[in-house]
């Protein structure tokens, strides 16, 4: 189900919660400044990815960030925090 959020469109799953779209740049930022807030080690690494993917290490653990220019589809949003062991609410945009 497409929903309005701001200016950006929303995606909610079937327990109707909101999954905000973001290209890989802007996730890559938002985790960023999570990890400083939050005083995380952060190392982003493209050169350790296939193509245009890249390996991002944040907190000890990682996970392979796809095309930074692209939209992140659900799912795949879904799999990088979890990878992270991050909550979709954790990602604040402040």
């Amino acid at each position: 189900m497409l929903v309005t959020c701001g200016a950006r469109i929303c995606l909610s799953d079937k327990n109707d919660r909101q999954w905000i779209v973001v290209r890989g740049s802007e996730l890559l930022r938002l985790l960023r400044g999570l990890a400083r807030r939050r005083d995380w080690a952060f190392d982003w690494r493209p050169d350790l990815g296939k193509g245009s993917h890249g390996r991002l290490l944040m907190n000890g653990r990682r996970t392979i960030i796809p095309d930074l220019k692209r939209e992140l589809k659900t799912g795949t949003l879904a799999a990088i925090l979890k990878d992270l062991s991050l909550e979709r609410d954790e990602l604040d945009r402040h």
